[in-house]
């Protein structure tokens, strides 16, 4: 029992490394982590339908189908909303440029009146700046948030196409994935991997 919970953390150990490693290089693998993702969805799918004896590849492509469908009817519902949220978030900037323009005019203009302390004016003028910045950094985490999802639309491309061949040669992957572990340690790599599947797919 010992030895079996050394082998397990050693295994947890190495899968630690791996996923530092992996995440240094993981621009290149964003396309193979959303195809394994996307497999691991439509598993379960495809081998439903091999088990009401459809072949594995029209499997796939069925699954394929039917998401195809489901994810135009929700890009027919949403894409035309987020466009016009875009374009008035455009419209909105420049008035809220020149309004903000106003406003500093206008609070000049009542100090110079009034006459207020320069720490009131200072404390009243960091306020306002505060809440500028805060405007502006949402303004600029909306922009690169756009920009971050327009730069993996590569990556979502190519992905069904990787999730088709890990789907289809499921077997030989996981045979020559087993294969590169030493012999002793492909048990619980398998143990491991139902518990969390068990897990995920509660």
């Amino acid at each position: 029992m010992e030895h079996r919970t050394l082998r397990i953390f050693i295994l947890c150990l190495i899968g630690l490394a791996a996923g530092v490693f992996v995440y240094y290089i993981r621009s290149i693998l964003i396309p193979f982590a959303i195809a394994a993702l996307l497999a691991y969805i439509i598993y379960p799918l495809v081998r439903s339908l091999e088990s009401r004896g459809v072949q594995r590849s029209k499997a796939i492509f069925t699954v394929y189908g039917a998401l195809t469908i489901f994810l135009g009817i929700i890009l027919f519902l949403f894409v035309p909303a987020m466009f016009d949220e875009a374009k008035n978030f455009a419209n909105i900037f420049p008035v809220y440029a020149e309004t903000w323009e106003a406003a500093r005019e206008y609070f000049n203009r009542l100090s110079s009146r009034m006459s207020l302390p320069s720490e009131v004016w200072q404390i009243l003028m960091g306020t306002i700046k505060d809440i500028r910045q805060g405007i502006l950094r949402g303004m600029r985490d909306f922009a690169d948030t756009a920009v971050g999802t327009v730069s993996l639309l590569p990556s979502f491309i190519i992905a069904p196409f990787l999730a088709y061949y890990m789907v289809k040669d499921f077997r030989q992957i996981k045979k020559a994935c087993l294969g590169i572990l030493p012999p002793n340690y492909r048990k619980d790599v398998l143990i491991l991997a139902r518990e969390g599947d068990i897990i995920f797919t509660r």
